[in-house]
């Protein structure tokens, strides 16, 4: 059974995702997304989840890091990425639609 932590990591790392991305998206605006934004924005992602868990390692924070969290923070992105690429791809096709 999946805890409640890593439940609420993998849902914090998605919408940290989402905004990344969507960030990286208007920036790129009217072009449109570049072809490696959502790389770049998984790999923002992962690498703030990576960086928070190995700073946890340290003695004078009293706090250990756990490879389960980064684990979930990996998920929670990854989940991230399939929830734009969804939305994305939907308001696409809405907007053909109406064009069309």
């Amino acid at each position: 059974m999946i805890s409640l932590d890593k439940s609420v990591h993998a849902f914090l790392f998605a919408v940290l995702f989402v905004l990344v991305a969507r960030a990286l998206d208007e920036q790129y605006r009217p072009g449109g997304i570049r072809s490696n934004t959502m790389a770049v924005a998984f790999a923002i992602t992962l690498g703030y989840g990576a960086l928070t868990e190995w700073m946890q390692q340290i003695p004078a924070l009293g706090r250990r890091g756990d490879l389960l969290d980064l684990l979930a923070n990996g998920l929670g992105a990854f989940l991230g990425l399939v929830y734009f690429r969804m939305k994305r791809a939907t308001g696409l096709r809405a907007m053909n639609e109406k064009d069309g």
